[in-house]
């Protein structure tokens, strides 16, 4: 991110929440009161249990007008949370990780029939955005494949685990 926003490294915390929401609540909501001068607060989570938890901190100190959240997973608690009007969550990635396994057999079948492959393959990425995000942007503004909020769940409640990124579209 550091090539969009320039931010000093005296202003960059990292907090061992163990990729649970308890302990990134209990870790946030500890560190509150350090971080009253602060203005606005960033918080890029490993994983939506995590931005939840920061969120949940920041939301009991009522703070939670200083935070904006990104997280990574766009789970279905996260996915839930992104269509509430006060969260403070700005989006989350999916990463369809339930896909990872027929992609790795795919290039291991490619391989042991003597295919060249890529030196890398890639899973797909989503941008999952609150629905106001997206106008406010402009859809030609969005330089990632993405997908509002209300859409993604109704995706989701569709497809159950059988997500597939083949629905999403790049706002470019």
């Amino acid at each position: 991110f550091r090539e969009y926003i320039e931010v000093r490294d005296e202003n960059i915390l990292h907090i061992d929440s163990q990729n649970t929401f308890d302990k990134a609540y209990h870790a946030v909501a500890e560190l509150l009161p350090a971080l009253r001068s602060a203005g606005r607060i960033a918080v890029l989570s490993v994983n939506d249990e995590v931005a939840l938890g920061a969120q949940a901190a920041f939301e009991e100190a009522g703070q939670a007008d200083r935070l904006l959240i990104v997280s990574f997973g766009a789970d279905h608690a996260a996915s839930k949370d992104l269509l509430r009007p006060s969260s403070r969550l700005v989006g989350a990635v999916a990463s369809f990780p339930e896909h990872y396994g027929e992609l790795i057999l795919s290039v291991a079948v490619d391989i042991l029939h003597g295919k060249r492959v890529p030196p890398a393959v890639y899973t797909s990425h989503v941008w999952v955005l609150p629905d106001g995000t997206i106008e406010i942007l402009g859809k030609t503004g969005l330089p990632y494949e993405y997908i509002s909020a209300s859409e993604f769940a109704e995706l989701q409640n569709k497809l159950g685990s059988q997500r597939t990124a083949v629905n999403y579209r790049n706002g470019s």
